[in-house]
């Protein structure tokens, strides 16, 4: 009948719905606060030709790093930009070389990360720009290992899942 209450259930589906919406916000607003601890790195903005540096992020406690690049970000064909996940810089994680479009964000799995950038050969053309400038902020919670985590741990991998399911169901 028009104006009449709806069924209980629906009542209560409704609130479980917006205990949801909220878990899931609150999972992803938790696990990605790292405004406050940005990490920049870059290199000689121009780097001139033959021009290497090295270095490490480290955000203890971290569960991840998100990397990004700003714009123009580039080496020569000769140059790249490579991650790695130990200090021995055994470990490759990603290597970028070219354009700026090739520098793609990344996340690293761990709390720190060491990169080595050679921006072009000795003999490269000096009239051309090359050079990076890096972003590194920590996501706290990327996934749970254990049950018990999940009250303490926000975690990024369970909010996407969250907000994935609640948009399916909206769907339906």
């Amino acid at each position: 009948v028009c104006g009449s209450e709806r069924p209980a259930m629906e009542r209560d589906t409704e609130k479980l719905s917006d205990y949801l919406i909220r878990d899931c916000t609150a999972s992803l607003l938790a696990a990605t606060d790292s405004v406050a601890l940005l990490e920049t790195r870059e290199s000689a903005l121009p780097a001139p030709p033959g021009y290497e540096c090295e270095g490490a992020v480290s955000i203890p406690g971290a569960k991840g790093l998100v990397v990004t690049f700003e714009t123009g970000s580039c080496t020569a064909s000769a140059g790249f930009l490579g991650f790695f996940a130990d200090r021995a810089k055994e470990t490759a994680v990603v290597r970028y070389s070219g354009e700026s479009h090739q520098f793609r964000p990344f996340i690293l799995h761990g709390d720190s990360l060491w990169y080595r950038y050679r921006a072009s050969s000795p003999t490269a053309d000096p009239a051309k720009a090359y050079g990076f400038r890096m972003y590194v902020v920590p996501v706290w919670g990327l996934r749970w290992r254990q049950e018990s985590e999940v009250v303490c741990d926000p975690s990024i991998e369970w909010g996407f899942w969250l907000l994935d399911f609640l948009m399916s169901d909206a769907r339906e």
